[in-house]
Formats: structure tokens, sequence, C-alpha cells
């Protein structure tokens, strides 16, 4: 039996996400997702986001920090899963705990140099992928 970190709520919206097919096709099975990929649902997706974050085959999706009942409203528009995603969807209130152990910072122009980090917590990999510093 694997164990498998909850990180994060689900979204309340019954129907999946449609994600472009193009797009999915770059995921594999407990593999970090290639930058191209991330960029792309951070851009179009999700475009409210702050951070998304590859934990096991989880993608949690960092939302800035609001009160838990704004959090709450926002979960019931947010889909609980991506139609023919190789990967679970969660979202997250804010930074996720620890964060400042990741090296954090991207503006969407500037791609290119968009730092990636990895940390063990917990004898898990956790990857950051896109992260959007603060203005």
């Amino acid at each position: 039996m694997a164990f498998t970190p909850i990180i994060g709520e689900e979204g309340g919206e019954e129907e999946e996400a449609e994600i472009d097919s193009s797009i999915l096709a770059s995921f594999v099975d407990n593999q970090v997702p290639p930058d191209e990929a991330i960029i792309s649902l951070a851009k179009h997706v999700f475009p409210d986001c702050k951070a998304i974050t590859w934990i096991v085959n989880y993608l949690v999706i960092e939302f800035p920090k609001t009160d838990k009942q704004e959090f709450k409203d926002r979960l019931e528009l947010l889909p609980s899963s991506t139609k023919d995603a190789p990967f679970h969807l969660r979202f997250h209130n804010g930074p996720l705990p620890n964060r400042v152990l990741i090296t954090v910072g991207l503006r969407l122009g500037n791609i290119q140099n968009k730092p990636r980090g990895s940390v063990i917590l917990g004898g898990f990999s956790l990857q950051l992928l896109y992260g959007k510093r603060q203005t």
C-alpha cells in the first residue's frame, strides 16, 4: 500500500476541467512535468495562481492567501478533477508550509530564468514548478 500525502483542498465543481490534450500528453505518471506544461496551466487554466507545486502525482495550485470563507467560496468554482489527466488536482489557500525552503520567483515574461527548487520533506520530493514574485 502506497502512502500519498494529501495537501490542499479539492475543488467543488462537479464538472471536470478540460485541458488541452497536447498539454496533458507531456505529463507522465510519476515524473516531474516539463516547464512548458506547467507554465501553460498557470497562464491559461489558473491565471490567478501564485504557484503550482508537484508532489508525487498531485498538482497543488497555490492561490493568494484569503480568509477561510473566501477560499471556500473559490473552491466551489474550481474543478474537482481534470479529464484524462495522469495527476490529481488540489488547491491551497496561500503558499504551502515550509515554502521558505524553496526558491520562488518568476514574472510571466521571464520564463527562461525561472528557478526550480527541490526539497525532501518527510521522505517526499517536493518540486516547485512555477511561482510568481509578489509585486
